[in-house]
C-alpha cells in the first residue's frame, strides 16, 4: 500500500506540476452546484468529462504526458490533465520535473477523494514547490482507468489559492464510459 500511494503521490505532483499535482483521510463532500459558468472538456478514449470556470482558455498541452490544458487569462491558476503508464511513472515524473526545472518538491496534504457521484475514488494530494524561482501550489487527482493513471492537476502560486473553487472542479469529473 505504501508504494502504491508513493506512485500515486509522484504521478499526482507530476502532473500538477504539467499545469505550469500526510495523513490519509475520506472526503465525500459534495459541493452544491458549480460555483462558477463553465467550458467542458471531454475525452472519449477514457470517457469522463470536467468543467472548468469559462474565463480560464483552452491552450496547446505541451508538457510530457499532457492531453489538456486551459488557464486563467494571468496564467495561473491553470488546469492540466496528463495521463501515465503505471509501470513507467516514476521516469515519467521525473521527465515532466525536469522539463519544468522544479525543484523543493514537498508534498503538503494527501487523502483518499470520492468524486460527487458517491463512488468514484482518487488519489487527492496538495504539493507545493520551486518553478524555477516561483513558488507553486499544485492541486491533483489521479484514477487508475483503462490500465492508466489518469492525473487532474490544478496550479496555482500561494497567494491566490482558492481550495473551494478547485475542489468544485474535480466534483465535476464525470465518467461516461
Amino acid at each position: 500500500m505504501a508504494k502504491s500511494l508513493m506512485l500515486n503521490l509522484l504521478v499526482l505532483t507530476a502532473l500538477l506540476l504539467a499545469a505550469l499535482g500526510g495523513a490519509c483521510a475520506t472526503d465525500t463532500s459534495k459541493p452544491a452546484k458549480e460555483p462558477y459558468a463553465s467550458d467542458t472538456y471531454a475525452n472519449d478514449d477514457f470517457g469522463f468529462y470536467i468543467k472548468y470556470p469559462k474565463t480560464w482558455k483552452s491552450v496547446e498541452p505541451t508538457a510530457p504526458y499532457c492531453i489538456f490544458r486551459a488557464q486563467s487569462p494571468t496564467q495561473l491558476p491553470s488546469i492540466s490533465i496528463s495521463v501515465f503508464d503505471p509501470d513507467k511513472v516514476q521516469d515519467q515524473a521525473q521527465e515532466i520535473y525536469n522539463y519544468y526545472k522544479l525543484t523543493n518538491i514537498k508534498p503538503l496534504e494527501t487523502k483518499l477523494y470520492v468524486l460527487a457521484d458517491g463512488k468514484t475514488q482518487s488519489q487527492y494530494s496538495r504539493t507545493k514547490m520551486t518553478h524555477p524561482d516561483t513558488e507553486i501550489v499544485n492541486y491533483a487527482i489521479t484514477f487508475e482507468k483503462y490500465g492508466k493513471y489518469i492525473n487532474v492537476g490544478i496550479s496555482t502560486v500561494p497567494q491566490a489559492e482558492d481550495a473551494a473553487l478547485y475542489d468544485a472542479i474535480f466534483q465535476t469529473i464525470t465518467f461516461y464510459k
